[in-house]
């Protein structure tokens, strides 16, 4: 299935012509998705599995972790522990998600699929006893780059622009 995926992203790239390296950015980033963000008092940190191919490549699931960690605290948003997590109002976590295949060609270069979101309990309006996890704002994209450093920056950009859009809410 995980191969699948990678082909379908890869096929879906080359239809789409985003073979340069400035990545396509697909975002849930409006007005009324960073009213979800308002009061929040911190998010859990999930940073998903990387192949192992790409970890030992250079790229890893506890660089991205502590990139991360570091850059919200950094911004005052407070990294809620797993107990933390367990008590908070709405169960605040946000999801890094990373699909990152290496492309063998003459260069090496990195094929990647990059989401950051965040996700919390909501309640349906037509059935109020109704509560699960949704994702309430995100952002994300695709794209090719020859460095797995550079993927990592891209990582960064991604979690800034969650940083930006919580403390627009949470001045």
């Amino acid at each position: 299935m995980v191969k699948n995926k990678k082909r379908c992203l890869f096929v879906a790239v080359m239809l789409t012509g985003f073979l340069s390296l400035t990545p396509y950015v697909l975002a849930q980033d409006n007005e009324d998705t960073r009213l979800t963000l308002r009061g929040l008092q911190g998010v859990f940190l999930y940073v998903g599995s990387l192949d192992p191919q790409i970890e030992k490549s250079g790229l890893t699931k506890d660089q991205i972790q502590t990139d991360t960690a570091l850059n919200l605290k950094s911004a005052g948003i407070n990294v809620l522990t797993a107990e933390e997590f367990l008590k908070a109002s709405g169960h605040p976590f946000l999801y890094v998600d990373m699909n990152i295949s290496i492309l063998k060609t003459q260069i090496t270069r990195y094929l990647f699929y990059i989401r950051v979101e965040l996700n919390q309990e909501v309640t349906l309006v037509r059935t109020p006893g109704t509560k699960l996890s949704a994702v309430t704002w995100s952002t994300g994209g695709w794209g090719i780059d020859f460095s797995s450093d550079n993927i990592r920056q891209i990582v960064k950009t991604q979690v800034d622009k969650f940083i930006n859009a919580y403390l627009a809410e949470n001045p």
